[in-house]
């Protein structure tokens, strides 16, 4: 009996929930999804934003409900996603709490308090991208060599003071990670 020892094993049977949100299925949500579905630890869920309001297929839901033990939103805006002041407080409450926000695309003002961007310049461009320091801090990147990185479409912006800058193209920020109380969020 002395050389036995009882174990317990804790099996998790959650999936981490990625919630992606777009005003237009194109190929950049389509893109993230797949990347998402790949991943057996990941549940996702797409809704498409039209009408101020969240659809899931045909079927309308409500934000508060699909906020619900979510770990990641990810909203892609194409065009323009008009959220009202309800759903502003909704996302912003979600990210103080510690969730986590990827957005992806043209800047929402909406969103400026939660978004690491202190500037938005109107003009969208296509350049090769290159990594800075701060990408050691992200392990998901790690493996990303410069030179396996095509040439990306992105918005020109400047980060807000405290902002991490993660990837640039000539002089503006690319990719860029900031904390907003107890969530974090990346903008793409």
């Amino acid at each position: 009996y002395n050389n036995q020892m009882t174990k317990n094993i804790i099996v998790k049977n959650n999936k981490n929930k990625i919630v992606v949100v777009s005003d237009e299925l194109n190929w950049n949500v389509a893109y993230i999804i797949k990347s998402i579905s790949g991943e057996k630890r990941w549940k996702s869920e797409f809704y498409l934003f039209r009408k101020g309001g969240f659809y899931l297929g045909q079927n309308q839901k409500y934000l508060p409900k699909i906020l619900k033990n979510t770990n990641l939103l990810v909203i892609v805006q194409t065009n323009d996603l008009n959220f009202s002041k309800k759903q502003i407080a909704l996302i912003d409450n979600f990210v103080k709490n510690g969730g986590g926000l990827l957005f992806q695309g043209k800047f929402n003002s909406e969103l400026k308090s939660i978004l690491p961007i202190n500037k938005f310049y109107s003009q969208k461009n296509i350049d090769i991208m290159t990594w800075t320091k701060n990408i050691n801090d992200f392990s998901i990147f790690s493996n990303l060599k410069d030179s396996e990185i095509p040439p990306i479409s992105f918005w020109k912006v400047d980060p807000k003071v405290g902002a991490k800058v993660l990837a640039r193209t000539n002089n503006y920020a690319t990719i860029i990670s900031s904390k907003y109380s107890n969530g974090k969020i990346l903008y793409l």
